[in-house]
C-alpha cells in the first residue's frame, strides 16, 4: 500500500513528544514489510536551515483557495535521510518562526489547519506522482484532514478513495474546548478512528490490519454513492 503519515513532528528530523518516535518507528516498521511509506510535517524554518539534511525543493509555489476570498500558496522540499522520505510542507511563512526542535508543535493553529489543507493541494500536483491509499493523522492539530477530503475533495478524481485513519496520542481530558471541536468534526469524516491516548505499544500488523479496514470502507462507500 501506498500510506502518507501526516504528523507535527517525526524522529530525527524534529522531536518534541512521543508522537515523533511513534512516527518514526510506524514508518520503518511498515516500511519493512514492502509498504511505501512516506512522512509529511511542516517546513520549520530550523529544518530548511540544516544543511545536514540538504532539503530539496519539489514544489515552489502552488496556489489554492483558502475560503473567504484568500488564496494560500503552499511549497514543498524533500528529505531523504536514513531510507525516510519526509515531505516539508510550507508556505505563507506559516512556520518561519521555529527556529528550534523544542518549538516544533508550538505554532497557532491556523497554521496547522494551513498545513492540512495545503498537504491535499500537494498529493495533487506533486512530481513523480504518487497518490496515497491511506493517510494517516494524528492529533487534534491534523484532525480536519479528513473532513477537508470529504467535503472539498468528494468528487475530485485524485483524492476522492484516499482513506483516513485518525489517531489521538494525547489524552483528551487536556482539550480546550476549540481543540475538541476539530477533533469530533475529524472523527465525524474519518473512516477509522484509533484512541492511541493510552500509550499502549502497538505490533505494526495492528496498523497494517487498520489501513486495510480503512481503504476497503472508503472504496465501499464511494462505489455506494
Amino acid at each position: 500500500m501506498n500510506i502518507l503519515i501526516a504528523a507535527t513532528e517525526v524522529a530525527p528530523f524534529a522531536k518534541v513528544t512521543k508522537l515523533a518516535e511513534v512516527t518514526a518507528e510506524l514508518r520503518s516498521g511498515l516500511s519493512a514489510l514492502g509498504h511505501d511509506v512516506r512522512v509529511a510535517i511542516p517546513c520549520y524554518r530550523f529544518l530548511e536551515d540544516d544543511a545536514r539534511l540538504n532539503p530539496r525543493p519539489v514544489i515552489d509555489a502552488v496556489e489554492f483557495d483558502w475560503g473567504g476570498g484568500s488564496v494560500g500558496t503552499v511549497s514543498v522540499k524533500v528529505c531523504l535521510r536514513d531510507d525516510a522520505l519526509v515531505y516539508l510542507v510550507g508556505g505563507d511563512d506559516r512556520f518561519a518562526a521555529v527556529r528550534g526542535p523544542e518549538e516544533a508543535s508550538t505554532c497557532d493553529w491556523a497554521a496547522y489547519t494551513f498545513f492540512t489543507r495545503a498537504l491535499l493541494e500537494v498529493i495533487k500536483v506533486i512530481e513523480p506522482r504518487w497518490i496515497p491509499d491511506v493517510i494517516h493523522v494524528n492529533d487534534q492539530r491534523n484532525a480536519l484532514l479528513p473532513a477537508y477530503l470529504r467535503v472539498k475533495y468528494a468528487v475530485d478524481p485524485i483524492l476522492s478513495k484516499v482513506a483516513t485513519v485518525l489517531s489521538i496520542h494525547e489524552p483528551r481530558s487536556e482539550n480546550s474546548s476549540g481543540r475538541a471541536d476539530l477533533l469530533k468534526t475529524g472523527i465525524a469524516y474519518v473512516d477509522v478512528f484509533e484512541d492511541a491516548s493510552e500509550g499502549k505499544s502497538r505490533p505494526v500488523h495492528y496498523f497494517e490490519d487498520l489501513y486495510l479496514h480503512a481503504y476497503q470502507r472508503r472504496n465501499s462507500r464511494a462505489m455506494a454513492a
